[in-house]
């Protein structure tokens, strides 16, 4: 919770179970972290979120510094959820988030 700097690149995660998102969490989560970096991964089949890029919750203690993700180039597809989510900030703090280029596919119904 609340590590900063990572790099998540390249990687696949399919069949990834969680619960509902509350408390929040995805098959990439930044767990109220900072400065993460989230490109060229490919998450499926995942029974609740794809990735998760918010504060968790709103309530509780908060970290002093959350935020500034880029998401970028992520094929996300048949998430149960959502694709890509995150709480904003609480008590009006800076949030920084880039979400761009990404491809997400909603879940086939069969």
């Amino acid at each position: 919770m609340g590590l900063g700097y990572i790099r998540v690149k390249g990687f696949t995660l399919e069949h990834a179970a969680g619960p509902f998102p509350w408390e929040q969490v995805g098959a990439i989560s930044t767990t109220r972290g900072h400065h993460w970096i989230i490109e060229n991964n490919t998450v499926r089949w995942v029974n609740g979120v794809g990735i998760d890029v918010g504060y968790s919750f709103t309530g509780g203690r908060q970290p002093p510094l959350a935020g500034f993700h880029i998401v970028r180039q992520n094929l996300v597809t048949d998430c149960g959820i959502c694709g890509i989510c995150g709480l904003g900030p609480a008590r009006d703090r800076e949030f920084g988030l880039l979400v761009e280029d990404n491809v997400l596919v909603a879940k086939r119904v069969l």
